[in-house]
């Protein structure tokens, strides 16, 4: 689940990690080449700059095209067989045929990679719907979680690509999407945090396996009925999103306090059924969160503070214009010694909704942080641009 609050201004593989050792991961150029076809361009660029950065010297330029399908551009052909025109950011466009790409497969907004010829879709995810919701309305509905699939996919196999291309030492950008999303990194060093990464990377590959599945299902939630209770309690609660529970979840909820253990749920956790999604959670961060309760197991230990720590930087940068310096200074460090770790044994076992326990709680996640859902949500997103506060 997830709380309307926390987010009412924001818009395959087989499940095991492959981090191989440094030895063995060939040259910078070599590395480079293998980041830009698993993660394009904006990821290269980042690894670059880091590597002018510590070296002084220029890097690769690589080069590459993925193209986003118009399902406005579909026609019948004489044999009626569905087409369709891909775009690429210049304005480019290409066929199915030329992509080879079978067009009955795609929707709109789909976009196919050419250089690891990778088609982050939609296709595979039911749709339906949960409750009413006006026929006028539900196209635009659908196709705007479409998208958030689609970027979803596409911004896991980009974290995916990073957390591989850093082998055990993560640096620049990754470790700081790091200690940001899981804040147990905050007093750890590269190399410990480089132990967690086959963890994190295993629970995004259950998540883009199960997302890719035919088993993939989203129900958009409208008005329910009150006979409806999996709908009702989570309305009761204030959610943009969930997930039915599993029996060991309901199990381990008998324990009022099995929350405020560090033991990390196990990954396969039983559950099925729809991603649920009220029309605030059709966005690729409310995508990322739901799928890892579906396909990993995750729980809701806290939210993340992620758009209040944004307003505050906001809020600052303000002040500082018109404050005494000094006055800024003070302020400042007040703001940023609050999101510092905190003692484990002070989370509260339960997802606070106020501030600053909100802050407070998220802070003292410790280890639940590796199986978070928000922590998932947070990391995908800030490694592969969203901005990350400052700490």
């Amino acid at each position: 689940m997830r709380a309307q609050e926390a987010r009412a201004d924001r818009a395959g593989g087989d499940g095991r990690a492959r981090v191989r050792p440094a030895t063995e991961r060939g040259t910078t150029a070599d590395r480079l080449l293998a980041l830009q076809r698993a993660a394009g361009n904006a990821a290269v660029t980042r690894a670059v700059q880091g590597e002018q950065h510590r070296h002084g010297s220029a890097g690769p330029v690589v080069q590459r095209a993925v193209w986003t399908f118009n399902g406005s551009t579909r026609t019948h052909n004489v044999v009626g067989q569905d087409s369709g025109l891909w775009y690429d950011d210049t304005g480019r466009t290409r066929t199915s045929a030329d992509l080879r790409v079978d067009p009955a497969s795609v929707h709109h907004g789909d976009k196919y990679d050419d250089v690891t010829r990778q088609l982050h879709s939609s296709g595979s995810v039911a749709f339906s719907r949960r409750g009413t919701i006006p026929d006028a309305a539900y196209p635009g509905r659908e196709t705007r979680t479409r998208k958030a699939v689609v970027e979803a996919q596409q911004k896991m196999a980009a974290a995916l690509a990073l957390l591989d291309s850093a082998g055990a030492s993560p640096n620049g950008p990754l470790l700081r999407a790091l200690k940001s999303a899981f804040p147990v990194f905050q007093t750890a060093t590269s190399q410990q945090i480089g132990q967690f990464l086959p963890r994190i990377g295993e629970v995004l590959r259950r998540v883009q396996a199960g997302l890719n599945s035919q088993g993939a299902q989203i129900a958009l939630v409208g008005q329910t009925s009150p006979l409806d209770l999996g709908a009702r309690g989570a309305g009761d609660a204030g959610v943009a999103g969930w997930v039915g529970p599993s029996g060991q979840d309901l199990l381990a909820r008998l324990n009022p306090n099995h929350m405020k253990s560090e033991d990390l749920p196990p990954m396969d956790s039983g559950r099925s059924g729809p991603i649920n999604l009220r029309e605030e959670g059709e966005v690729a961060w409310y995508v990322i969160h739901e799928a890892t309760h579906r396909f990993a197991g995750t729980l809701d230990y806290q939210y993340s503070s992620y758009e209040h720590e944004l307003h505050e930087d906001t809020a600052q940068g303000a002040l500082a214009a018109v404050l005494d310096p000094a006055d800024a200074a003070g302020q400042e460090a007040e703001m940023l010694g609050r999101r510092v770790a905190r003692d484990p044994d002070t989370y509260t076992g339960r997802n606070e909704t106020a501030r600053p326990q909100r802050q407070q709680n998220w802070y003292a996640m410790g280890r639940r942080a590796l199986m978070n859902a928000d922590s998932y949500a947070h990391f995908v997103m800030t490694a592969t641009g969203s901005p990350v506060p400052r700490s």
